[in-house]
């Protein structure tokens, strides 16, 4: 298995080389023609499917028989939907502590409303599937045949690094936690798909709505307060219940994944100190 996780190392490696190819390529084109941050999405989205679809596809292919298989009869709307509501609670938590520390910690941005179909293509659905197959189906299902919580932790842990943002990093691995017990749970690949498409495409709707104007942060913040103090009251309550997670060492101190975890924090710090949003 430790083979196997330094494997996924350098292919995470080979999909920032890119990622970060097609994000500079196309963040340039937008320079130089105007067309504003719509050309970094773009660029996100083809690095995005050459690192997660195409290096990861060739992976699974190869490597299909030996991924773990979760018996579910049926799929447990119970476990999404409950999920789904402590995914969107902890996303308005992050915003909150982001109005808190006056959006210094988010990314950056040039102030462009993005259109509704452009947007919800490409920040909703095309994350959701390449994401979805690549950290849950590809990286979770192959190393979840050692224990669903070392599993989990490892594929959470390279999704919240991806993303080279410290607060999106931060809500990354906890939706990446979530989203492995929901697969866990139901079996089913398109389930968190599904469910991370319905997170971004909030994040996409929400600016259009007329009262984000004027109140939207407010309204966000507020949420995020009390979602704070649910979560935090679940936490207490269940706390005899939460797992002691073995933490396979070599399975993060490893070449590939340290390298792996300098160049996203590398990146995240370059995007803090110089505000550049790439």
């Amino acid at each position: 298995m430790e083979k196997d996780v330094k494997k996924i190392g350098w292919l995470l490696l080979l999909g920032q080389l890119f990622f970060q190819s097609a994000v500079f390529v196309t963040a340039f084109i937008g320079i130089i023609t105007d067309v504003g941050s719509r050309a970094t999405i773009i660029g996100s989205c083809i690095g995005s499917l050459l690192a997660n679809v195409v290096i990861f596809g060739i992976f699974y292919l190869k490597r299909r028989k030996e991924f773990a298989r979760t018996c579910v009869t049926k799929v447990d709307l119970k476990v999404i939907l409950g999920g789904f509501a402590v995914t969107v609670m902890w996303n308005l938590v992050i915003s909150a502590i982001d109005t808190a520390t006056s959006n210094k910690l988010s990314v950056p941005s040039d102030g462009e409303v993005i259109p509704v179909g452009f947007g919800l293509f490409f920040i909703a659905v095309m994350p959701a599937v390449m994401e979805e197959f690549a950290f849950r189906k590809v990286i979770f299902g192959l190393t979840k045949k050692k224990g669903f919580w070392p599993a989990s932790l490892l594929s959470s842990v390279c999704f919240g690094l991806m993303h080279q943002n410290f607060l999106q990093g931060i809500f990354a691995f906890g939706m990446g936690m979530i989203f492995c017990y929901i697969y866990e749970k139901t079996g089913r690949i398109w389930v968190t798909m599904l469910l991370h498409f319905a997170n971004n495409a909030l994040s996409v709707l929400l600016p259009h709505l007329p009262v984000y104007g004027g109140y939207g942060r407010l309204i966000e913040t507020g949420l995020g307060i009390v979602s704070a103090v649910i979560l935090a009251m679940l936490i207490i309550k269940n706390r005899k219940r939460l797992p002691r997670i073995p933490i396979p060492k070599e399975w993060f101190i490893n070449v590939p994944m340290v390298l792996y975890t300098v160049i996203c924090v590398g990146m995240a710090v370059w995007v803090f100190v110089l505000g550049v949003n790439v």
